[in-house]
């Protein structure tokens, strides 16, 4: 499980739902505004690999991941979301700091059963709120491999490229939102990552993606002439708004 975790944080897949259906509406003008989340909100997740990076099809590769917002808190003078991620058998598998302001992952930290920190994440920057059509932003993730602290910069660049009018469904229900498309690349030397997903925008019933995982269309690698794509299926299970 805490394998399965921390393979997901390295392709930058970051969940929300596998079931929706997209309308013929498209709103480009909006401008989403930072949500805000409250103590107890969480979102629980169904993750199914479906192709490796050589494309092959992946079978009985699934895990099931929750985030819970525990507090609101400060963190070098900035409001954050301190958020915890539970694997089936209710183990912590990872800790979160949250920017409360615009939804940035300043600090992630997973870890294995004895509580020893595996990696850390510096500065995601997979949203940037507030979110509208044609918003382009950069950012720098750094990853610390422990105990050697062996450590991967990555530069990125982000544009929201769509903005469309979505319904979600879920337990039999029709839930009214709008999904961002965005377009995401990863650099680290010879290496290139372009990941394409989408956030969903909370309404009265819905908290909206969760901000650490986002659903994702496919991570394209490109290292050196070799080219990658690795598949994911995410199925939200539950959330509390």
């Amino acid at each position: 499980m805490k394998k399965k975790f921390n393979l997901h944080l390295r392709i930058f897949l970051l969940i929300v739902v596998s079931c929706i259906t997209l309308s013929s509406a498209t709103d480009k003008g909006q401008i989403e505004k930072t949500p805000v989340f409250k103590k107890g909100t969480f979102w629980k997740i169904k993750c199914e690999q479906l192709t490796d990076y050589s494309g092959k099809k992946v079978t009985n590769n699934v895990t099931t991941l929750s985030c819970y917002i525990d507090s609101i808190t400060k963190y070098n003078g900035i409001d954050v979301y301190k958020a915890t991620f539970l694997n089936l058998e209710q183990q912590k598998v990872a800790t979160c700091l949250i920017d409360k302001s615009n939804l940035k992952i300043i600090l992630l930290i997973a870890q294995y059963a004895n509580n020893k920190i595996d990696t850390l994440s510096h500065d995601f920057a997979l949203l940037n709120f507030p979110l509208f059509l044609g918003k382009k932003w950069n950012g720098i993730c750094k990853y610390e491999k422990m105990p050697r602290r062996y450590i991967t910069t990555l530069d990125s660049k982000f544009e929201v490229v769509d903005v469309k009018d979505t319904t979600l469904k879920f337990n039999g229900d029709e839930i009214k939102t709008k999904a961002f498309y965005i377009n995401g690349i990863f650099m680290d030397g010879k290496m290139k990552s372009i990941g394409n997903y989408l956030y969903l925008a909370p309404n009265k019933e819905f908290p909206g993606s969760c901000p650490i995982f986002l659903w994702n269309e496919f991570l394209t690698t490109v290292h050196s002439e070799n080219e990658t794509r690795v598949a994911w299926n995410y199925t939200m299970i539950d959330f509390n708004w």
